[in-house]
């Protein structure tokens, strides 16, 4: 969160509070875009804008058919390296990614559709590293520019990004999956058979796997692999590094009996 910073007095009133946006917004050349000077802007559209500012959630409103963006302090994390260069951007092309996902659905709004809400949401995006695995739940809702209802104007979103707590969880389903499996087996191929089953279907945590063993006279054994390994894509390691691993670990006869003793 922004910590407080002085108020410049001189400022237009709707940006005249604190944090780094309103700041931003103050000094912003807006005539550079589609809106004009701020001074020219409908009063409903000038609330809305002051609001979204003031507000500590995370908010963007984006105005006209061009979805020009105003956000907050709280959206500059959803945008990573896209901050600052967004502001008076263009939502199709900031969120270029995802537009095919959003697109529709907020111009249907724009036109005056009903308010829509979703909860753990899964959307990749691109923030700077990398395209990411991401998790929101949001509102979009119609905003007019008088304040009358239906009619050009823009959207507001207001969402809270979910991605640690539906990332953990998933994980955490996944940890309680292969000990319930393990728990179940009696014989330790079952073991190994039950634990494959359970990560071949990790694939939004797991890229590739491989299972390796050692018989009982210690040499390697080669069992299964799953994920992009099993296309080709790439491979999860060669089997003379295998071979050191497996002659420095107990086999997997080894742990069950100490496990069941």
């Amino acid at each position: 969160m922004s910590s407080p910073t002085a108020v410049d007095g001189s400022r237009d009133p709707i940006f005249a509070c604190s944090g780094e946006m309103a700041e931003r917004c103050a000094t912003f050349d807006w005539s550079s875009t589609p809106l004009g000077e701020p001074s020219t802007w409908p009063a409903n559209m000038r609330a809305v804008v002051g609001m979204v500012l003031r507000s500590h959630f995370p908010m963007t409103v984006t105005w006209g058919d061009e979805f020009v963006m105003i956000y907050n302090d709280g959206y500059i994390p959803t945008l990573g390296s896209k901050h600052p260069s967004a502001l008076g951007g263009n939502l199709s092309h900031e969120f270029a990614e995802i537009w095919d996902e959003i697109g529709p659905r907020q111009r249907a709004i724009l036109a005056g559709g009903e308010a829509e809400s979703d909860e753990d949401v899964r959307f990749v995006l691109e923030r700077g590293s990398g395209l990411e695995e991401t998790f929101y739940s949001f509102c979009w809702s119609h905003v007019s520019l008088d304040g009358q209802g239906p009619g050009p104007g823009g959207v507001l979103t207001v969402l809270t990004e979910r991605t640690v707590e539906v990332v953990g969880s998933r994980r955490l389903a996944l940890l309680n999956a292969l000990a319930v499996g393990a728990a179940a087996a009696v014989e330790p191929d079952e073991a190994v058979e039950r634990t494959l089953l359970v990560l071949a279907e990790a694939g939004d945590d797991l890229v590739h796997g491989a299972y390796y063993g050692a018989d009982a006279a210690g040499s390697l054994t080669r069992g299964p692999r799953f994920g992009t390994a099993t296309q080709g894509a790439s491979r999860c390691g060669d089997d003379e590094t295998a071979q050191r691993v497996v002659e420095t670990c107990w086999s997997t006869a080894e742990l069950t009996e100490a496990q069941l003793e």
